[in-house]
């Protein structure tokens, strides 16, 4: 989709919800800005890190400590209704440990210093400074962020469920597929109905809606920490479509002439009554 995107922008634009300000490059040149660039090489970076922190923690657990592996690495495959409730459990943890710790470490107050949290300010200034300095949400996004935050506020949260249910590495690489696949359709920009699958379903829990949740979250820093959006509404930070109430109309005021005229009819519909009688 980046390709696509960077490719061919004049057809792309038909097809993101917010048209040419959903592209990488928002303006008329032809190729994006070294910026964009940066985004692709630091998402890279970023997923590299987590597959070598996961190995690194894997390896430290075993060899250094003598437990079990993370994973359970067996040849006996894992029940179908088994995986469906884990999957499910590593999706709603996620979505807890995701909402703590973008609100409470990623978006910290870095001016109420009171020295105890020196590791918050640092992960929400380096947080603002990145994520938060981008235009738009487009593919590789989803990724770009600094290192330190990224750890803590993507990697950890999606990671913790899995070593806490120690997963089978099957149902692990069809978690991640499903992660993957949301990820895609959520940073991609794109406002077809193949990116929101929200048939018969409420548009602001499921894709469509969590792709509009990660744009306001963009702009606005105070609402849409998690997801898919449950913790925030568990906690009352979620902004979804609000319609207000339509306002009452007022009567616009009649000039002076209007009510004499008025007046004077009426005077004239008496006399003919009058003169009836």
């Amino acid at each position: 989709m980046f390709l696509f995107d960077i490719c061919f922008p004049s057809t792309s634009e038909h097809f993101k919800k917010r048209g040419r300000r959903g592209l990488p490059a928002t303006d008329s040149r032809r190729w994006p800005s070294l910026a964009v660039y940066k985004v692709v090489m630091w998402a890279a970076i970023n997923t590299c890190l987590a597959l070598v922190s996961q190995l690194g923690l894997d390896w430290i657990l075993t060899n250094a400590t003598g437990c079990r592996s993370m994973l359970r690495l067996t040849t006996n495959m894992p029940m179908p209704w088994g995986t469906f409730w884990k999957i499910l459990f590593a999706f709603f943890g996620r979505e807890v440990l995701t909402y703590l710790s973008h609100r409470w470490l990623l978006h910290w107050r870095t001016d109420a210093y009171v020295g105890f949290d020196v590791v918050p300010v640092y992960l929400s200034s380096w947080h603002r400074s990145w994520y938060h300095s981008l235009h738009t949400l487009y593919p590789f996004t989803a990724h770009y962020d600094h290192p330190g935050a990224y750890i803590f506020g993507r990697f950890l949260p999606q990671y913790i469920p899995v070593v806490f249910m120690r997963m089978h590495c099957l149902e692990y690489f069809l978690y991640i597929t499903i992660v993957s696949l949301e990820e895609l359709c959520v940073y991609s920009g794109y406002g077809t109905d193949l990116t929101r699958l929200s048939i018969g379903v409420s548009s602001k829990w499921f894709i469509g809606g969590w792709e509009v949740q990660a744009h306001e979250h963009l702009m606005n820093r105070r609402i849409n920490f998690s997801p898919w959006g449950l913790g925030d509404a568990l906690a009352g930070a979620f902004q979804g479509e609000r319609v207000s109430p339509p306002r009452p109309q007022s009567q616009p005021s009649q000039s002076r002439s209007q009510l004499e005229a008025q007046r004077g009819q009426y005077h004239v519909t008496a006399r003919d009554m009058t003169r009836r009688r």
